[in-house]
């Protein structure tokens, strides 16, 4: 996975302190692309592109809303997944269910 979808995928809010862009060490950690060196404590996943990626805010800020929509739709399949194998042992289960935010009308 490139460094962009990680960043879409996982990255909440753009760094403080990042001004313009990031890029990726081996240890998976962000650092700003040019100027002052620092990491970001935590480490993402290790991007494919992660010794030449270039990441700018607003690539990023792009990419946040298909990334939001793929991530709903991953949860919707999640969601009817577990429906489909789920034996339905009462109340418990219809709300565990509903509650994961499953809303398909059962057919009779």
């Amino acid at each position: 996975m490139k460094l962009l979808d990680i960043l879409a995928r996982d990255l909440k809010e753009w760094p403080e302190g990042f001004t313009d862009s990031v890029g990726q060490s081996v240890l998976g950690r962000l650092h700003p692309a040019y100027g002052e060196i620092k990491h970001l404590p935590e480490p993402f996943e290790l991007a494919e592109d992660w010794g030449s990626a270039v990441v700018s805010r607003a690539d990023w800020q792009a990419t946040l809303p298909a990334a939001k929509k793929a991530a709903a739709e991953d949860r919707e399949k999640e969601i009817e997944e577990m429906a489909n194998t789920m034996e339905f042992g009462g109340m418990a289960d219809a709300r565990l269910l509903y509650a994961a935010g499953y809303r398909k009308q059962v057919q009779p």
